[in-house]
């Protein structure tokens, strides 16, 4: 958002994608704080995964892990549907590759207190 002041105060255009790449950013780390403050666990069972994002195939291209003892999980999925929609709208238009193949979806886990994305649960 600052760049895009300082630019359009400057006089250099600000492109649309520009506006979407920055956009998005703000969106990530929204969910990025809303994560943090709601990750501490003491087994898997408190942690919840949650994906989001769009590449080339269409598969998510970030995931967080998440404790939801706060009732995050609706801040968060609303979210994550924005920042979906904001790297589909950067996609759009551009050619898929020939062949996509299928993403492994990683697991929550909780280590050492703490949820996370993979495989862990110590």
């Amino acid at each position: 958002m600052l760049l895009a002041a300082v630019m359009a105060a400057s006089g250099a255009p600000v492109s649309a994608a520009d506006d979407d790449v920055q956009q998005r950013d703000r969106v990530r780390a929204e969910v990025d704080a809303l994560v943090a403050a709601n990750r501490r666990c003491h087994n898997v069972v408190h942690c919840h995964l949650l994906s989001m994002g769009f590449d080339a195939c269409g598969n998510p291209t970030y995931h967080v892990a998440f404790n939801n003892v706060t009732s995050v999980k609706t801040q968060l999925e609303a979210k994550a549907a924005e920042y979906t929609f904001l790297e589909e709208e950067m996609r759009r238009g551009k050619p898929a590759p020939a062949s996509c193949p299928a993403p492994g979806l990683p697991k929550a886990a909780c280590h050492r207190n703490q949820c996370a994305v993979g495989a862990l649960n110590d």
